[in-house]
């Protein structure tokens, strides 16, 4: 009986002291929503992409969660936790420097900095919700080569109809009365009326992060009056977009991230916004396109629009 007592106490006491070293009492936790498609799963897409020489941006898509979502299953905080050479085993890691904790939807990315080069870096998104549960983890990993480079490229507006190229991007004229998306690549004043969309659409690599995405508005016919244009990621591929309120809506358009972006008269023909931020939320979405609402009539050559860019990596 004595032998019984004494393994039952030893088993207990390597069961919590196996819970107090790894800090994570009862893990695994309760599964999360996993599946891309899912339309309820309040995070998703997690990725990482190399940002300098010694650095990597994490990023996921948190979004509100829809109204049918049981309140105490609301997401209202996340920690990310970073772990050279091996999965994370632990959300509260002993080094304070490779976790980071969020609150707010609006929190999309970290820069991690200070990072070893030629080792595999390994991250761990854990969700959790309102009724205190704690979410299994989402694992993303990349290598960081000592011979990552630093590339400058500039895309130029795609100057053949139908054609794919990584440094050329197509524009495309989007109207509502009636529903018309036009190719408007090469040409040099297609007119764009209030309330039409430029759609411009890009071929570039998941993994890349840019830190400078500057679009170059060339060979503006001066307005009367300053114009406004508003600058959103789309969330969908341009090709799967089947009409005006599609186009418009929210699982369309990232409304909660956009750049607006003033057409100056004392600006001149030549006028530039960096919109790094909207082509890495395009990034984010697989997309590969950004939309342009033009809230007034404005003419310009698109023919000549250029998008210089800058970005960590061993290929575009």
């Amino acid at each position: 009986m004595k032998k019984i007592y004494f393994l039952l106490t030893s088993i207990i006491i390597v069961f919590f002291a196996g819970l107090l070293s790894s800090c994570d009492y009862l893990l695994p936790a309760p599964l999360g929503r996993n599946n891309p498609f899912d339309d309820e799963a309040q995070i998703g897409r997690f990725s990482v992409a190399v940002s300098g020489s010694d650095s990597m941006v994490t990023n996921w898509d948190w979004h509100d969660a829809l109204s049918t979502i049981e309140d105490k299953r609301v997401i209202d905080r996340i920690r990310i936790v970073h772990q050279k050479n091996s999965r994370p085993t632990s959300r509260n890691p002993l080094n304070p420097d490779n976790v980071q904790e969020f609150t707010s939807t609006s929190n999309w990315f970290y820069n991690w900095t200070g990072l070893k080069n030629d080792k595999d870096h390994h991250f761990a998104l854990y969700a959790h919700e309102k009724s205190g549960l704690w979410l299994s983890p989402k694992y993303i990993e990349t290598y960081l080569d000592s011979s990552v480079q630093d590339n400058n490229y500039t895309l130029n507006s795609d100057d053949l109809l139908g054609s794919k190229d990584p440094e050329e991007f197509k524009v495309y004229k989007v109207g509502e009365t009636p529903y018309t998306v036009t190719d408007v690549s090469n040409m040099s004043v297609p007119g764009f009326v209030a309330g039409d969309y430029a759609i411009l659409e890009f071929d570039v690599n998941d993994t890349i992060y840019f830190d400078q995405f500057l679009l170059h508005v060339s060979n503006i016919n001066t307005p009367a009056t300053d114009e406004d244009l508003t600058i959103y990621a789309i969330k969908k591929d341009s090709q799967s977009i089947t009409d005006w309120a599609d186009l418009i809506s929210d699982s369309t358009i990232d409304y909660e991230f956009s750049l607006s972006m003033q057409v100056t008269v004392s600006g001149g023909s030549f006028q530039s916004i960096d919109i790094s931020e909207i082509a890495n939320r395009m990034s984010l979405y697989y997309s590969h396109a950004i939309a342009i609402y033009v809230n007034n009539a404005f003419d310009v050559d698109v023919s000549q629009w250029t998008i210089d860019t800058h970005f960590w990596g061993n290929n575009y």
